[in-house]
């Protein structure tokens, strides 16, 4: 960003300006690698939430919250420069301008991480439904080359070795997820996106005991195993997957 670093830094105050404030690339490219390597995240509590449904705590582990809190760590003189006048101030309007800043790019990366987690499985998606679905751990890796620049150019095999029982829990959730809330009608899910109906489930979930969680985890990979064996098709998944087994 050597050249931004001469912009001229705006006052504080500067009316009218916030809602016509460009990004630069630069920065904007910045948000969009942290988003990625956010969203592969197994730990995640909430993909588009901030707030529980039931009682409106906080969520900390989220996308937007997790990206903002970089932002944040950033010196003054960076904030003045690279993000709209008042953010470093605290103003309302700015605040809610960076937030729907990322909101918006963090649409985008969850489609991208949507088709992935459905290679093979949505037509005119990725991969023909005509093949075998990828198993658990193919599609992880693929996700992971697509989606974080530091295994863009990891051996595949490589990276197989290196995942995790947390990703493949979490990654085999997500795509099993997915796959259900594909087939619901919009009265069976309240007209919820796939990814709130996740953040929902995610939030119930984590109210569960430990035991219960444990049991849930081991039920998850078993049922990708069944599903997603490396011969059924996306027919075939079709025809198998236990819809509301899960929600």
């Amino acid at each position: 960003m050597a050249e931004a670093r001469s912009a001229t830094i705006l006052p504080e105050n500067t009316p009218g300006i916030i809602g016509n404030f460009t990004y630069h690339p630069e920065v904007r490219a910045m948000i969009k690698n942290s988003l990625r390597e956010c969203i592969l995240r197994p730990t995640l509590h909430a993909y588009g939430r901030t707030q529980t449904v039931v009682t409106l705590g906080h969520i900390a582990l989220t996308p937007l919250v997790i990206v903002k809190a970089e932002l944040d760590s950033r010196d003054t003189t960076w904030k003045r420069v690279f993000l709209p006048p008042g953010y470093a101030g605290h103003q309302a309007e700015a605040i809610t301008s960076v937030k729907a800043f990322i909101r918006e790019l963090l649409k985008y990366k969850k489609s991208t991480m949507a088709k992935l987690l459905l290679v093979g499985l949505k037509a005119g998606g990725r991969g023909s439904t005509h093949d075998p679905v990828p198993r658990l751990d193919v599609m992880i890796v693929g996700l992971l080359r697509t989606m974080s620049p530091k295994h863009e150019l990891q051996p595949p095999e490589e990276l197989r070795s290196a995942i995790t029982n947390t990703q493949r829990v979490r990654f085999g959730y997500l795509r099993i997820q997915m796959v259900i809330q594909r087939q619901q009608t919009p009265e069976r899910n309240g007209v919820h996106s796939a990814w709130e109906v996740i953040d929902r489930h995610l939030e119930s979930l984590r109210r569960k005991s430990a035991d219960w969680k444990v049991a849930f985890a081991c039920l998850i990979l078993d049922l990708d195993a069944q599903l997603f064996d490396g011969i059924n098709t996306a027919q075939d998944v079709r025809c198998r997957t236990p819809v509301g087994q899960m929600l």
